[in-house]
């Protein structure tokens, strides 16, 4: 019987490093995840905002990030320390709760540039070719073929550019793989504003973009995802599975 999983994208980056992240849930998980993730925030800010407006709070791991600095927002400020750790903490909880799967591609910018000069590609389009390698082989594990879509927080300069390379990959193939056989549409392309699941990705991807920005394995927030991240069914390993970073290269204190 085919499974239907629903990708939710997001990227983190600077000047040395690209991150694009996925985190996958089933399809039957949707809806209360959803839910449950709308239910956070209402009790968080129900009595600080109105309905609507605790609707179209972002949880953004910058934003959170910021709080007890000149540059915390609203509406996080209205928050106490407390507050935001019990927040968080609940969060995450939902990576493990709802079964989660997450995936990571990392693109080091110098070494990118060094290496393949004018020809380099746009860091996101060549994140997303090598991101979607990964999710279509995790949707195939025993050739049971089942079958994904990709939401991705909206990226207005690559829009049009992924969609189109999207179609060339299911016929043509990638690098790594003959073709993609397991996500029928082109990514659809969202603002975070309207789609809570796409939080996910975003904490989670900052998460993977901090451990090796700073070059620090043992970074908290990331010991809290990482039994999610995607492994290799065959090695248990998640280097090259549910993350790769390009070009390829092992970092000696990231081998994780």
């Amino acid at each position: 019987m085919t499974e239907m999983y629903l990708f939710y994208q997001d990227e983190s980056e600077d000047s040395e490093w690209f991150f694009l992240g996925a985190a996958a849930i089933h399809s039957s998980k949707w809806k209360d995840l959803t839910k449950t993730i709308l239910d956070l925030k209402l009790d968080a800010f129900s009595n600080k905002l109105s309905p609507p407006k605790v609707r179209r709070v972002r949880i953004r791991s910058n934003d959170i990030r910021q709080y007890g600095t000149d540059r915390a927002i609203e509406p996080w400020t209205l928050l106490s320390r407390e507050e935001i750790e019990e927040f968080v903490t609940q969060f995450y909880d939902l990576y493990q709760r709802f079964g989660v799967t997450l995936f990571f591609v990392g693109i080091e910018r110098k070494e990118h540039q060094r290496k393949y000069g004018e020809k380099a590609r746009k860091c996101y389009e060549y994140a997303f070719e090598n991101l979607l390698e990964r999710m279509d082989i995790f949707l195939s594990p025993t050739q049971a073929n089942d079958v994904g879509h990709i939401f991705a927080d909206e990226y207005k300069e690559m829009r049009r550019k992924v969609r189109s390379n999207f179609l060339w990959y299911r016929e043509q193939g990638t690098w790594e793989k003959s073709s993609i056989d397991n996500f029928i549409e082109p990514p659809s392309f969202v603002k975070s504003t309207y789609c809570d699941l796409i939080s996910l990705a975003d904490l989670a991807t900052y998460n993977v973009f901090h451990a090796y920005r700073y070059d620090k394995p043992e970074y908290a927030y990331l010991k809290r995802i990482f039994p999610r991240i995607y492994k290799n069914p065959q090695t248990g390993q998640v280097w090259g599975a549910g993350i790769k970073i390009l070009p390829y290269q092992r970092k000696p204190s990231l081998q994780l």
